[in-house]
């Protein structure tokens, strides 16, 4: 049978001195309804390696659980949700994050074990904290319609990874940020973010090359091999990587900031279907190649610094600045025409 119990913040506080609540056998769980939450943080733990218990604080508030099927936000708005996907390390080996659209609910389940969420209204930012210890695997299958929050995903200990848009396209609110900590990162269908995607990915690779992505503006902290492609114009603050590079934009390209290579092949290619531009602050640094192209040209005052590779301006290029070219005796092309201020 199932019992669910109902937790009514559309007045005053229900349980002002918190709740211990035990679902026993059978398909129990707590709806949370009426509330107006700026603060919910959720930790998820097991005591027996069967069934989910843990934390939640509303505000505040605490209530500790055992033995729940979902907990049901769906009645109430949350501005900043945070949940601990086993934060005690209770669990050994993978433990499986997914997020899916229910209409306008997103729905977050977890495998082996813990209690899932349900969630509607969520303005402010999700996050999603892994285990300190093992791999850790998640999904974002595809969000509900009322989702309009931003999205934290930090894997921390082990080797993790994140699947983007398995399910149907990922779009979030035109102020909200995309942020990812994992060692893999990799998507199906096309992923929308209007404001800042900032990735760190270590030693692991990103592949994010879905060529109806539309991203504002992309920072990654640090990658193996690194695969972009978006629809629109596409703004770069930082690149480090130590693969092999490629990031093409089907409109403007513009680099704003610095992309390092640390170690590896570090072969780069950067490609623009309008107009390639390169700041001053947008300094080039590869250990391999580095292909640069600009449909419409290229507009550049970054230096370019590569260890015994080839350089390649492959489009009309335009010197807006003092740019210094090092290839360590590898050969330095202009495809195009070449002017300077």
């Amino acid at each position: 049978m199932l019992f669910r119990s109902v937790l009514d913040f559309s007045g005053t506080n229900p349980i002002p001195q918190g709740l211990v609540f035990d679902g026993g056998a059978g398909d129990d769980g707590i709806t949370i309804t009426g509330g107006n939450f700026t603060t919910v943080v959720y930790t998820a733990t097991t005591s027996n390696g069967t069934s989910g218990n843990g934390t939640i604080a509303l505000d505040g508030t605490l209530v500790t659980f055992q033995n729940l099927e979902p907990i049901d936000y769906s009645g109430s708005s949350i501005t900043d949700l945070t949940v601990n996907v086993d934060s005690t390390d209770s669990v050994n080996g993978n433990i499986t994050t997914t997020l899916t659209a229910n209409g306008a609910n997103t729905e977050i389940t977890f495998s082996p074990f813990f209690e899932g969420v349900i969630l509607s209204t969520i303005t402010g930012t999700l996050t999603i904290n892994g285990d300190n210890t093992d791999p850790d695997t998640f999904t974002v299958a595809s969000l509900g319609t009322a989702f309009a929050a931003a999205l934290t995903i930090d894997g921390q200990g082990g080797t993790d990874t994140v699947a983007l848009g398995t399910a149907a396209a990922i779009t979030l609110a035109a102020s909200r940020n995309l942020t990812l900590v994992a060692e893999g990162v990799t998507q199906a269908s096309a992923i929308t973010v209007p404001a800042l995607t900032s990735i760190t990915a270590g030693t692991g690779d990103i592949v994010l090359s879905n060529a109806g992505n539309d991203f504002g503006t992309l920072t990654v902290i640090s990658a193996d091999d690194l695969s972009v492609n978006d629809t629109n114009s596409l703004a770069l603050n930082s690149i480090g990587f130590a693969g092999t590079t490629n990031i093409s934009a089907a409109a403007g390209l513009n680099i704003n900031a610095a992309v390092t290579a640390s170690g590896g092949t570090g072969t780069l290619t950067l490609s623009a279907g309008t107009t390639l531009t390169i700041a001053a602050a947008g300094d080039i640094q590869a250990e391999g190649a580095v292909s640069l192209t600009g449909t419409s040209g290229i507009s550049t005052a970054g230096d370019v610094t590569t260890s015994a590779d080839a350089v390649n301006y492959n489009s009309n290029t335009t010197l807006t600045g003092a740019v210094a070219i090092d290839s360590t005796g590898g050969a330095i092309t202009f495809g195009g025409t070449l002017n300077g201020n």
